[in-house]
Parts: structure tokens; C-alpha cells; sequence
């Protein structure tokens, strides 16, 4: 029964890590990237392979879409036509079931028992779980490489030349559905080089015949061989081979942080950090550390008595592959889910080792089984999860939704195109994707995640763009280089976070000489240019406003304030406000002053949101005199004072904050920001 305690809580451990991962699995869809790829995939799918223009973005200068995941994109496109939206959340969901089916299968056969293998698998869980709730080409790459493993090494004789011919006809297909396939003729290159080294290793073992050497490297270097020519049948050629050194050299995916950036053994995350966490972080570091202590251990008692049972201990094959994959990880987080490979190498090693040593065996069950109740309960407290959760209950559907509509703008999306507006248009990147599918191509988008389509100029114009919002001192540059690409209509998004975050571009063009406001929700805005070409884009406003009795001046633009008084429905519809609006306007002049003071805080929050900075002052001010040491008034009148030019009042309100708490994170960062800002905003 004891044995069997470790087990049964690691076990626990497995389980609830599965359910979070299949919770995040199949919340409505929130892929960026998925978009474009189903976009593409019609084009692909119903039109032709090569077309002769990017039909989503305006900012391609002319260039043809790159077909590196063309096969993917028709896959996808294909599965939504046939099954819709919520279809693709189950596929995803099978997906993922089914590699960590093919996970569990390798580590258990690589194992001595069942408990190894669930460490094993929780640990591959942590570190691969933002590949894995994302519906993209990597889900494909993960599962390929594994079978490449499972086909051409895991086989003791090696493989037969049907699986050969299953691995040349697999990288056929990889090379079609992902760019990132070079991973796996890598991986087999890798794995090729340790067996060679195994075998003559193995060779020079005292005694005969030598211990069993394991698949034949003719045949596995014959695998890779035909596999790399089969990836050759591609709308591409031999371009696709070079796709990661081209983009890398040409593009702008260095600047992704969240998904290019290196991995730092000695530099843990912090909060809200891009592309790792630090439970994933604190894994990967473990296993670094248990492989370099494995093969320099395993691999100097080789060298010290050279015999088969060591050989086998140090396996070159395992090493190897581990080795390669330790170092994708050090280019990219991206590749952290080929810790795979590092944990069969010490899934090995764990095996041979404590052959025949029940009691080393025991406890080693026991800190695994800690390890993995750790690992779940660290993933589960993640801060992210907040993030993911909140974005489903704002969601008017919550987890019965099909997709993330508030995620990417929804309403402000279904406006353009229901307004029918054409042109250019400047957007975020995240939503990039999802407003070419909706709206391309009477309406082009400026980025979204393809950055080998656009110039590296696109991206960094693009950052100086949403950058400048925090310094509106530089709007003029801001103005200009939207001139330049020529764009037609503007779509702000973000929330400010008490001071002005560099991703916050709502307000960018707020008054902006030859700009109006055309459409306003709490967390986003569109602007239109005022030019002779958008003139019939301005009418379409005006009728789409018309048909719907929303009062709106095609000179003053949109009024936020009017549209709430005069169509309260429709602004709720479109979150401009929330639907306990109403009750909070007749509770702010309850005589409970703690409802008024709730209420009237709302109000002024959301005012503060929508711009409408008079409403804004004039309800915060009222809950200063209803409670004077109240904060979040403070913290929302210097931001409005900031943005009207009011410096020395917002001064002095972020140094009344900050001093009365200066261990308070949103007061110091209000107060640092103010100082920084003095001489730009004077």
C-alpha cells in the first residue's frame, strides 16, 4: 500500500493538470494566428496556391503570400466549413488528447514503472501548455516529431522499411502543414550522429559480441534522406527549407517576444512576462540541470570502466537528441515542448540506473510524486489564469461562445462591416489576423503575426505608432507616418492601467486635426481620415448611424455621452457601458452614501473610459467629498488633468498618492510616469 501512495498522488497530480489544460483547450477560440490561417486557407482552397498579392494587408508592398503553412490553413478552412467554429474547438480538443496520448505511450515505455512516466508527462504538460491551448501548425510539428522519434529510434532492431517509407511520406506532409519541419530532419540528423557514436562506442567494448546496437544508422540516415527530398514537393521548393534563416533575416520575428525570445536559465520571468512563466521556467531549469548532472555522471563512468550496462546508462542516442533539443530551447521559448526529449533521455537513465535498486527506487517515487503535486498546484496559480478566465466571463457568451469576439474588438469589427467601410486600416497586432478574415479585402489590414509579409520597417513603424501614446508630445511623427501608409481609418484599442501604458492608443487620436471619431466602446476606438477619398466612407457612417437612431455629426463625430443617453440598448450592445449603468446613475444620489459612493465610482470609471472627461471629473469629485482619502478618484482626475494639459493638478495629485503609500505599485508607477513625462508634456 505504501508503494502505491506516490503513485496515486502523482496520479492526482496528472489529472488535474489535464483538466486545466483541456479547460484552456477548449474555451472559445482565442488563437491570433488562427485567422489568417483560415483567411488563407480559402484562398488556398478555393482559389489558387500562388496568388499574386496578400489579399489581407495593405502594408504588403505588393509581396505574395508565403505558402510555408498553406496546408494547414486549408486544413483548418476545410474543418470550419464543415463543422463551424465550435467544431474546431472539439478537433483542437482531440488534438491535444491525442498527443498526450502518443506522450504517455513514450515515456511508459521508456520507463521502469508508471510513476516516472506521469512525472514525466506533467512535466512535459508544464512545459509545453502554451503551444498546446493554442490551435496552430506547432500542434502538428509536436506530434510529427514524436512519431519520428516512435518510428525511426524507439524500435530496439530499427525500423523496417515501411516505417521508412511512413517517415519520408510523414515529412511530405509536415514540409506542406508547418515551416518548422527543419526541426525534425535536425532531431534525426542528431539522433543519427548518436547512433553512430553508440555503435562505436559499443565496439570497443572489451569482449563479443558487443551489446545490442540498436536501430541500423543506414536506415534511419535513408529515412531522413527520402524524407528531405519528399519535403521538396512543397508550392515552395527548397525555399521552405530556408524559411526560419529567411524570416529570421528579413522579417521582424525577433521583435515577437513572446514566442522568439531565448531561453535564460539564470533570469526568472517576473510577472506578466511574455512567452514563459515561472513555473515552466523553474521546470525547464530543473531538467537543464538534471541532464548536464546525468551525462557528465553517467558519461565519465563510462570513460573511467567502459562496459555494455554503462553504455547503455550514457546512451549517445538519447543524449543526443536531448543535446539538440536543450539548444532549440536556448534560441526560442518556442521550443520548450521539446523538453520531450530531454525527459526520455532521463527517463532512460532513470531506468538503467536503478535497475535492481528497490529502495533508491522508492524514494526517488516519492520526491517525483512531490514534484508533480507542486508542478500542477504552481500551474494552477499562475497569474495567467486570470487573465483567461476573465476574458471568458466578459464574453457575452461566456465558454459556450465559439470565439473570444471582445478579445478582438467584436463590436468595433462588426461596425466596419456593417458600415461597409473601405480602405486602409491601422489596427493591433493581436487582432491583425481575425480583422483580415472579417473585413479583407475591401477593408486592408496594416500588421497581424505573418511578419515574413510585411518589411521589418512595417513592425517598427508599428511599434513607434502605439509607442507614441504614451507621449502625446509626438503625436505629429505619429500623424505623419500614418500618412505615409496612407491609412484610411485608425482602430485604438486597450484600457489604462492608472498610468498610460504603451499599448494604450484609444485616446492617440483623440481631436487629431483631420480625424474624427466614428465609432467608441470602453476599450476601443475607430478613427476615419477626413479626406476627399473617405468621403463616401463618412456617408456610409452617417446611414449606418441613421438606419439605427444613433445621433452622430459627421463634423464633431461620434459623442459617446449622447449615444448613451439617447440609445442606452445599442451602447451596451457595442460595451460602451455595462448594463448596471442605469441602476448606478439612480444610486448615485442615494442617501446610502456607500451605494452612492459604489455607484458614483462607476459612473466615473466609465466615463473616464469612454473619454468623456467632464462627466468624468464631475462624478469623481463627488466621491472626493463623499470620502476625501479615497484613491481611485485621485488616480483617475491626474490621468484626465495629464491629458488636458493640467500638469501641475495632475502633479500634485500623483505626488498626494505617493506619498501616502509609496510601497503602492499603481501610486509610484502614476508618480514616476508624471516625472518622466514633465518636460514633454509642458
Amino acid at each position: 500500500m505504501r508503494d502505491r501512495a506516490p503513485l496515486g498522488l502523482a496520479l492526482v497530480a496528472l489529472a488535474l493538470l489535464i483538466l486545466l489544460l483541456l479547460f484552456l483547450v477548449g474555451r472559445p477560440l482565442a488563437t491570433d494566428d488562427l485567422w489568417f490561417h483560415l483567411a488563407l486557407g480559402e484562398v488556398y482552397a478555393t482559389g489558387t496556391l500562388w496568388p499574386s498579392e496578400d489579399p489581407l494587408l495593405h502594408t504588403a508592398g505588393g509581396r505574395a503570400p508565403v505558402q510555408h503553412e498553406w496546408g494547414f490553413g486549408a486544413l483548418v478552412f476545410g474543418l470550419e466549413r464543415g463543422l463551424g467554429l465550435q467544431g474546431l474547438r472539439v478537433v483542437h480538443g482531440l488534438a491535444v488528447l491525442g498527443i498526450g496520448v502518443l506522450v504517455w505511450t513514450s515515456f511508459r515505455r521508456e520507463s521502469r514503472g508508471a510513476l516516472p512516466a506521469v512525472a514525466a508527462t506533467v512535466a512535459f504538460g508544464i512545459l509545453s501548455w502554451r503551444r498546446l491551448f493554442q490551435l496552430r501548425p506547432d500542434l502538428v510539428s509536436i506530434a510529427a516529431a514524436i512519431a519520428l522519434w516512435r518510428l525511426l529510434f524507439a524500435v530496439p532492431g530499427g525500423p523496417s522499411w515501411r516505417r521508412v517509407a511512413a517517415v519520408a511520406l510523414g515529412f511530405g506532409l509536415w514540409a506542406n502543414l508547418h515551416s518548422l519541419f527543419g526541426a525534425g530532419l535536425a532531431l534525426g540528423g542528431a539522433g543519427l550522429l548518436g547512433l553512430g557514436a553508440r555503435r562505436a562506442l559499443a565496439a570497443r567494448l572489451p569482449g563479443s559480441p558487443p551489446a545490442a546496437p540498436g536501430p541500423r544508422p543506414g536506415r534511419v540516415a535513408a529515412a531522413l534522406g527520402l524524407g528531405a527530398l519528399a519535403s521538396l514537393v512543397n508550392p515552395r521548393g527548397i525555399a521552405q527549407h530556408l524559411t526560419f534563416f529567411s524570416s529570421s533575416r528579413d522579417a521582424a520575428i525577433w521583435k515577437v517576444r513572446d514566442e522568439w525570445a531565448p531561453f535564460r536559465p539564470l533570469d526568472p520571468p517576473g510577472e506578466g512576462a511574455a512567452g514563459i512563466d515561472p513555473v515552466s521556467w523553474a521546470t525547464a531549469d530543473a531538467l537543464g540541470l538534471l541532464l548536464v548532472g546525468t551525462a557528465v555522471v553517467a558519461g565519465f563512468g563510462f570513460l573511467r570502466r567502459p562496459s555494455a550496462q554503462r553504455l547503455r546508462l550514457a546512451d549517445p542516442l538519447r543524449g543526443a537528441l536531448a543535446c539538440a533539443a536543450a539548444c532549440a530551447i536556448a534560441i526560442s521559448l518556442r521550443f520548450l515542448w521539446m523538453g520531450f526529449f530531454v525527459l526520455l533521455f532521463l527517463l532512460h537513465a532513470d531506468r538503467e540506473g536503478l535497475s535492481g535498486r528497490a529502495r533508491a527506487a522508492r524514494r526517488l517515487d516519492w520526491a517525483l510524486a512531490a514534484a508533480c503535486l507542486v508542478l500542477t498546484l504552481g500551474f494552477a496559480r499562475l497569474p495567467e489564469w486570470h487573465g483567461f478566465v476573465g476574458e471568458i466571463v466578459r464574453e457575452p457568451g461566456g465558454y459556450a461562445a465559439s470565439h473570444l469576439s471582445r478579445r478582438y474588438l467584436g463590436p468595433g469589427i462588426r461596425f466596419l462591416q456593417d458600415a461597409g467601410l473601405e480602405g486602409r486600416l491601422f489596427n493591433p497586432y493581436h487582432v491583425g489576423g481575425y480583422a483580415g478574415r472579417q473585413l479583407a479585402p475591401q477593408l486592408r489590414t496594416f500588421i497581424d503575426g505573418r511578419t515574413e509579409h510585411y518589411a521589418p520597417q512595417v513592425m517598427q513603424d508599428y511599434l513607434a505608432i502605439v509607442r507614441s501614446a504614451a507621449r502625446l508630445d509626438r503625436r505629429d511623427d505619429t500623424l505623419a507616418l500614418l500618412d505615409d501608409y496612407g491609412v484610411d481609418l485608425f482602430l485604438g484599442a486597450g484600457l489604462p492601467d492608472g498610468y498610460y501604458a504603451n499599448l494604450y492608443t484609444v485616446e492617440l487620436l483623440r481631436d487629431a486635426p483631420g480625424w474624427v471619431l466614428v465609432f467608441r466602446s470602453m476599450d476601443h476606438a475607430i478613427y476615419l481620415r477626413r479626406n476627399a477619398r473617405n468621403g463616401i466612407n463618412l456617408w456610409r457612417v452617417g446611414a449606418y448611424y441613421r438606419e439605427r437612431g444613433i445621433p452622430f455629426d459627421p463634423e464633431a463625430g461620434l459623442r459617446p455621452r449622447e449615444v448613451v443617453r439617447a440609445a442606452p440598448a445599442w451602447a451596451i450592445e457595442q460595451g460602451l457601458i455595462e448594463p448596471g449603468f442605469a441602476r448606478w446613475e439612480a444610486q448615485a444620489s442615494s442617501p446610502d452614501p456607500g451605494l452612492r459612493d459604489r455607484a458614483l465610482h462607476q459612473l466615473a470609471n466609465t466615463w473616464w473610459l469612454l473619454g468623456e472627461f467632464e462627466a468624468q471629473v464631475e462624478a469623481d469629485e463627488a466621491a472626493l467629498a463623499l470620502r476625501p482619502e479615497a484613491r481611485e478618484p485621485r488616480r483617475r482626475l491626474a490621468n484626465t488633468f495629464l491629458r488636458q494639459r493640467r500638469v501641475q493638478d495632475a502633479e500634485r495629485l500623483a505626488r498626494e498618492l505617493y506619498e501616502s503609500d509609496p510601497d503602492d505599485p499603481r501610486s509610484r508607477g502614476l508618480y514616476e510616469y508624471m516625472l518622466s513625462q514633465r518636460y514633454g508634456w509642458r
